[in-house]
């Protein structure tokens, strides 16, 4: 697996010059960015390939995927929070009392 490959807008097919949705595509470009626009064909993808059952594998690797990221988030958080509570507890502060 290499780095994935950039596509240049242009070359997404909308038809011709003038069509609603290379107008729409545009207007999302400006105001969001071109990278928000690779983030939502991201998950319009995925969310067409969750409901089909012969990518009922790729959907559990995405589950497993998220649940990993979600724990990792969590518990950079915990010990964050661990470290904010012991700076309170040496200055004297109850943290429990403050909530």
């Amino acid at each position: 697996m290499g780095k994935p490959k950039k596509y240049d807008i242009r070359s997404i097919n909308f038809g011709e010059t003038g069509h609603h949705a290379r107008i729409l595509v545009d207007k999302f470009v400006q105001k969001h960015g071109k990278t928000a626009l690779s983030q939502l064909i991201r998950r319009l993808v995925v969310c067409y390939l969750m409901d089909k059952p012969e990518y009922k594998d790729w959907k559990k690797d995405l589950l497993l995927y998220e649940r990993r990221e979600i724990g990792k988030e969590l518990a950079s958080k915990l010990n964050r929070r661990r470290q904010i509570d012991d700076e309170l507890r040496e200055m004297s502060v109850n943290p429990d009392e403050v909530l």
